[in-house]
């Protein structure tokens, strides 16, 4: 089978790849000059189509043997990429770090709503139960009011108060008394309710608005954080691996992608306009096919050597003639043996 792709198939398709890559280039370095000025994103911006070109040239001047200039460009598009690079290694550095950060700050708040939620969840369990628990050994305490119990402990001491007048407190000012202490003993059991309902129903309000709010806020799952920690887990083989760990993955991670982002248009477009500019002169095709290609590489074709041929005139027998050479050979051979 013939592959379905043939070689202008396949320029074309590394032109196209290039220039989106070159597009997405431009764009990163856009970005990261930006963060400093204008100037600066256009210049970074342009510095990507400047080391696509330098390359491009590089095979250009090659192809018409002009080794100093091809070197010259070659020298000037690594020295350019170069520079890319660094603008593509703290974009994407910035970013995934960013990202982390931005991720660990989310996740931290929602830690901490929930955290609190889950504690104002605490406190009403336990005032509840607290309530509970004096209810179930004074069930009148959910029946009386304060106020009222109130009105008999003024009453109660009146009485105290008269009794001392009227020579001292004996017998009836003793029975006066336990009431009266009995009264205030009540009146605290019932405050006491009257306040843990108070807190209760307050912290129910906190706890609904913050029912709300942690509703509100979701945890956040970065593929840019977990892919981090994956490779930071198999690098030092550990569940939990260090923040130094981490910090060193994600500029490996970092480096390994903005090399890729630099050079992915400069390898796609040279390839697509590689050997295009031998497709001239003859003399251009045979001074190039001398600086890093065979010698059989695109060379003119030099016309056939010329050489001497004699023409004959190719006789073709017809069958009567054959007839009588058959004739005069049989006559010679009979005479001979006879």
């Amino acid at each position: 089978m013939h592959s379905a792709l043939s070689k202008e198939s396949v320029r074309k398709i590394s032109l196209y790849v290039g220039l989106i890559g070159l597009v997405v280039g431009m764009g990163m370095a856009f970005e990261y000059g930006r963060a400093m000025s204008m100037l600066h994103a256009a210049s970074l911006g342009l510095l990507a189509i400047v080391v696509s070109i330098a390359f491009i040239a590089r095979e250009v001047y090659a192809s018409e043997g002009k080794r100093f200039a091809a070197n010259m460009a070659l020298i000037a598009g690594l020295a350019f990429s170069v520079g890319e690079y660094g603008t593509h290694f703290g974009y994407t550095v910035g970013t995934r770090v960013a990202e982390t950060q931005q991720t660990g700050v989310t996740n931290a708040t929602y830690a901490a709503i929930q955290k609190n939620r889950e504690s104002e969840v605490a406190n009403l369990d336990m005032w509840k139960a607290q309530l509970k628990s004096l209810l179930e050994a004074n069930a009148w305490a959910a029946t009386v009011k304060a106020d009222a119990m109130r009105g008999k402990l003024e009453l109660a001491n009146k009485e105290i108060a008269d009794e001392t007048a009227r020579g001292g407190c004996k017998a009836k000012c003793n029975t006066r008394m336990k009431e009266r202490d009995d009264l205030a003993e009540r009146i605290g059991k019932i405050e006491q309710a009257e306040d843990l309902t108070k807190r209760i129903e307050a912290t129910q309000r906190i706890l609904d608005k913050k029912v709300d709010v942690a509703a509100k806020t979701e945890f956040h799952s970065s593929k840019i954080v977990n892919q981090t920690a994956g490779f930071a887990q198999i690098a030092t083989w550990s569940d939990e691996p260090s923040a130094s760990a981490l910090s060193w993955t994600q500029l490996l991670l970092g480096a390994i992608i903005a090399a890729i982002t630099t050079y992915l248009a400069p390898f796609c477009l040279s390839f697509a306009f590689s050997g295009m500019a031998n497709t001239g002169s003859p003399q251009a095709s045979a001074a190039g096919s001398n600086y890093g290609r065979p010698a059989s590489y695109d060379l003119p074709k030099l016309p056939a050597p010329q050489s001497q041929h004699f023409h004959t005139r190719e006789i073709v027998p017809d069958r009567s003639s054959l007839a009588q050479m058959r004739a005069v050979i049989e006559a010679r051979h009979g005479a001979v043996h006879a």
